[in-house]
């Protein structure tokens, strides 16, 4: 039933629905980092695995990607 639900919003509204999935995994990572710790830690290192991996996407990605 949560697979039909997350489908379906993915369908009507993709934007809202992949900023709440990364929401939720900010938070998620952020927990996982940080034990009672302050909002602010959670989401610096809960960012971490979301950010990072678009960081590399600038010139040089743009550079490696230009001959395919």
């Amino acid at each position: 039933m949560l697979v039909a639900a997350v489908l379906g919003a993915w369908r009507l509204a993709p934007e809202s629905t992949l900023a709440a999935f990364l929401a939720v995994s900010v938070w998620h990572f952020g927990t996982e980092e940080v034990e009672g710790g302050r909002e602010l830690s959670v989401l610096a290192l809960g960012g971490l695995p979301v950010a990072l991996p678009v960081l590399p996407s600038g010139p040089i990605m743009v550079a490696r990607t230009a001959w395919v």
